[in-house]
């Protein structure tokens, strides 16, 4: 019975304390030595780093702020209703970037001509994203939108 117990918090804890994970590689083949970035409770970090406070870039909520860090003064861009504004800039002239059905178009528009990438399936595609041959990174893990601009914003995508 004490093992039944034991087993039960142990599968509850692995299934809902354990924290966001993204792994993020180049191309298309999810090899561990291609390991980019990753993405912890919201730190993006650098290759195969796990230690919070090296965060390039932290995400919380809509906000992406510089660094391992949650101030004010270190708030870098804020996404709003599928917009990327800098800082806390809500002018639509300061639109950089517009994200809308997982695809992300430069400036304040949603015109095929304008679109940068698509991401579905766990792949980030060039454009359209056709063709194997378009597939710029493999994700393994759900990013949400902030996470994955923040992404993208790190390796200098964006």
């Amino acid at each position: 019975m004490r093992a039944g117990v034991v087993l039960f918090f142990l599968l509850v804890g692995k299934f809902t304390g354990k924290a966001q994970e993204v792994y993020v590689y180049e191309g298309r083949n999810p090899l561990w030595t291609d390991l980019l970035v990753n993405v912890q409770n919201g730190y993006v970090l650098p290759g195969h780093t796990e230690i919070w406070s090296e965060a390039e870039l932290t995400v919380r909520g809509n906000s992406i702020f510089k660094g391992f860090s949650e101030s004010f003064f270190d708030l870098a861009y804020t996404l709003e209703n599928g917009k990327l504004y800098p800082g806390e800039s809500k002018f639509a002239g300061d639109i950089l970037y517009t994200i809308k059905d997982r695809k992300i178009y430069r400036g304040n528009s949603d015109f095929t001509l304008d679109l940068i990438y698509s991401f579905r399936d766990g792949l980030l595609y060039k454009g359209q994203g056709v063709s194997v041959f378009e597939i710029l990174l493999t994700f393994e893990g759900e990013p949400s939108e902030a996470e994955l601009i923040a992404i993208l914003l790190y390796l200098e995508y964006l």
